[in-house]
């Protein structure tokens, strides 16, 4: 009988020695590549993402939104006590929300996957890791987020829900500066040359050396353009904040003690609740509870507005902790928080737990378009404009997105399924295309991204042309034809732009918002938007000649339905400054 392993991680020493072994491969996100899969492995099984079920999906999520308020009412008692404070739960959902949801998320996916496992496959075993809690504890949410795309914390996560089937002899040691290595590793940092001299870092500095504490607003990562981000605050009399700068200070000890014997009220509703009131204190970010001072010494000695009528933001109570606490002190003083719309799929999705979080915590919500019930939501404009000059190229410009291995937060329109469902679903439209049309394909993958992770059968490298290096505006001014195979922002900025574009997503895979059905409707009418890839290639090559693509764009039916798209989700922002500018005096 074959022994029968559940992997949850691809680092190499969780898989067994013996080839011959059965492999229970809990999710897709342990799998790099499948060709080296099938050369080492002939006997394994990849578990199915049951969220490939949009009726789950939304089931779950319900069931999630309800777990997340009930938790973070009980956490935000936790921590007034332990730091001997008052302050209001909608304080504590601005400054842990963010980090909460994603945890939530996070902990409820890797436990589906490994209980799903368990319950089909009988006397399962894995390989373990010997772990300490420590280096697994994130400082803030940002750090947060860097460990949850990361393999040793993944399989940390999963080896804290597998339990019982991680026996003493499959437990391997591994040095802790490998383990603190690899944590540094992730997929959201930035890398460039701090030394390196440029004009933008010199404006910085001017307005970073100028106090701020009596200025009357603060807008700050709004996602406008440095031009307009100039405007909008010269039209308060005010200089821009684009950098805000703190002091790092030295790290407090982990309090196991407090951690280990805090236990939250009535999670017992099933094993999943029981399991995550055993982990949850053991991973919330060390600036919440042991370096809560941080964040108070922040707030103190910055330079930022004491007493600010308004905070305008587009992202900012999001990845730095320091200046979501500041928002959520100010908050407390009664200072209005308008947050603006910073993706594509805002009102599009049904399912965006970032927009969801965002309308909660703020006071006006500025929408780039969109209307939304009760009067939150402020329609307004794109924040950035998207200018370009088209040449006479002929490219048909395949925009992909990038494989996310590890799911994040709930977004129906990304991320809830498995990437080989996305990949043979877009490869079926490439591959039926005409071999002419096929030669003047340009895949575009998102930054930072490697083909190779992205190609996990191997089957596209050397039969396409990959281009990452030129801009995104580049890229879109030397295209015939674009191709979009997500929700996202290129689309609105395409459309923005009246450039050429078809949109091609699973129907199953991408339920829509009740906002935006009927406008999606129109551009499935006016051959914009497709949900078979065969249809859509053999469109393409039917316009693709003879000017047939400006004609078929140019009809009165394509203009109107983007018309009518752009007016809800790209609206022009010709007089963006002025109606943020109306939109703050009159609040």
């Amino acid at each position: 009988m074959k022994n029968k392993f559940l992997i949850t991680s691809p680092l190499h020493q969780t898989w067994p020695k013996n080839k011959n072994s059965q492999l229970v491969i809990c999710s897709e996100s342990a799998v790099i590549n499948f060709k080296k899969l099938q050369e080492n492995y002939k006997n394994f099984i990849i578990n199915k993402n049951k969220w490939e079920n949009k009726k789950k999906l939304l089931k779950d999520f319900n069931y999630l939104e309800d777990l997340y308020e009930r938790l973070l009412r009980q956490i935000s008692n936790k921590l007034n006590k332990y730091h001997s404070i008052k302050e209001q739960t909608e304080f504590w959902r601005i400054l842990i929300g963010p980090w909460l949801g994603n945890f939530i998320h996070i902990f409820f996916e890797r436990w589906q996957n490994v209980d799903s496992c368990k319950k089909k496959f009988k006397n399962i075993k894995n390989i373990s890791i010997d772990f300490n809690y420590e280096d697994f504890i994130p400082y803030d949410h940002n750090e947060f987020v860097k460990y949850s795309f990361n393999d040793y914390w993944n399989q940390f996560i999963y080896q804290n829900i597998c339990g019982e089937i991680s026996n003493k002899k499959n437990i391997l040691k591994v040095k802790k500066n490998a383990i603190s290595k690899y944590l540094k590793k992730n997929n959201l940092e930035l890398k460039f040359n701090k030394k390196k001299f440029s004009f933008f870092k010199l404006i910085k500095y001017f307005f970073d050396f100028t106090n701020k504490k009596n200025n009357r607003y603060f807008f700050y990562k709004t996602y406008l353009s440095l031009k307009d981000e100039l405007k909008l605050n010269l039209k308060f009399n005010q200089l821009p904040i684009l950098e805000i700068k703190y002091e790092y200070l030295k790290k407090k000890k982990i309090n196991y003690e407090f951690r280990e014997k805090t236990n939250l009220v009535g999670l017992n509703r099933n094993k999943f609740e029981k399991l995550l009131n055993k982990n949850l204190f053991f991973q919330i970010p060390s600036l919440f509870i042991e370096n809560f001072e941080h964040l108070i010494l922040f707030e103190k000695k910055n330079k930022l507005p004491s007493n600010p009528k308004i905070i305008f933001t587009s992202n900012a109570a999001w990845f730095d902790t320091h200046v979501t606490y500041y928002i959520a002190k100010m908050q407390s003083k009664k200072t209005k928080i308008f947050y603006g719309q910073h993706g594509g799929n805002y009102s599009i999705s049904k399912i965006l737990w970032p927009e969801i979080h965002e309308k909660k915590i703020s006071y006006k919500f500025l929408s780039w378009g969109w209307r939304d019930k009760g009067g939150k939501v402020i329609p307004l404009s794109k924040f950035k404009s998207f200018n370009i000059k088209k040449t006479t190229n002929n490219e048909l410009l395949i925009m992909l997105k990038n494989r996310q291995r590890y799911f994040y937060s709930m977004d129906s329109s990304a991320g809830t399924e498995s990437f080989s469902s996305y990949l043979n679903y877009i490869s079926s439209f490439m591959f039926k295309l005409q071999p002419s049309i096929k030669n003047r394909a340009i895949l575009r993958l998102p930054a930072n991204e490697d083909i190779k992770s992205f190609d996990i059968y191997s089957k596209l490298e050397k039969k396409f042309n990959f281009r990452t290096s030129n801009s995104l505006i580049n890229a879109f001014s030397r295209s015939k034809l674009i191709v979009h195979t997500l929700i996202s922002t290129s689309i609105n900025d395409a459309l923005n732009a009246n450039l050429p574009s078809i949109i091609i997503i699973r129907k199953d895979h991408n339920p829509i918002n009740l906002n935006a059905k009927k406008v999606f409707k129109m551009l499935y009418d006016a051959n914009i938007l497709f949900y078979d890839p065969i249809k859509a290639a053999k469109y393409v090559d039917t316009i693709w000649d003879n000017n047939r693509v400006e004609l078929w764009w140019n009809k009165r039916k394509t203009q109107n339905a983007v018309k009518i798209f752009c007016k809800h989700f790209a609206k022009d922002n010709t007089y963006l400054i002025q109606n943020l500018n109306k939109i703050f005096r009159e609040n």
